[in-house]
C-alpha cells in the first residue's frame, strides 16, 4: 500500500505524505515507507506536500523526518509542511537549514498545495 498520494491541482503534480493524527512511531515509519517511494522519481521533480497536524512530535519524530528531508532533498523542487504550530515551523526551518532546501509551514494543506502550485 502507498504512504504517499499523487494529486494533481492546479495543473500542477504534488506528492502527499499524510502523517496527520498519528503517533510518532506510526509517523515514522510511513516516513521510512515514503521515501522509498519518493526515491523512483526523477531528481528536483517533486512538489512535496508533509502534513504533520496533529502528529505526536518527539525527540525521535524529530530525527526520522530530519532524516527524511535530507534523504529527500535530491528528488524534491519545493516543500511545504501543513500543521503549522510554532514547534513545527521551528522544526520546518531547521529542516530546510539541515537539507540544504527551502521548506515552507502552513496552517492548512490548501494553502500549501496553493504555494506549491505557484512554484516555478
Amino acid at each position: 500500500m502507498s504512504t504517499t498520494t499523487k494529486v494533481s491541482y492546479k495543473t500542477k503534480c504534488l506528492i502527499i505524505v499524510e502523517l496527520a493524527n498519528l503517533k510518532s512511531a506510526q509517523a515514522i515509519e510511513k516516513l521510512k515507507q515514503a521515501h522509498d517511494e519518493i526515491a523512483s522519481f526523477p531528481p528536483k521533480s517533486i512538489l512535496l506536500v508533509t502534513d504533520v497536524t496533529n502528529t505526536e512530535i518527539t525527540n525521535e519524530f524529530i530525527a526520522a523526518v530530519t532524516e527524511f528531508a535530507k534523504k529527500n532533498t535530491p528528488y524534491v523542487k519545493s516543500s511545504a509542511a501543513v500543521g503549522a504550530t510554532t514547534l513545527v515551523t521551528i522544526i520546518s526551518y531547521n529542516l530546510a537549514n539541515t537539507a540544504g532546501r527551502k521548506i515552507n509551514s502552513f496552517y492548512t494543506r490548501t494553502e500549501a498545495m496553493d504555494w506549491l502550485a505557484s512554484q516555478p
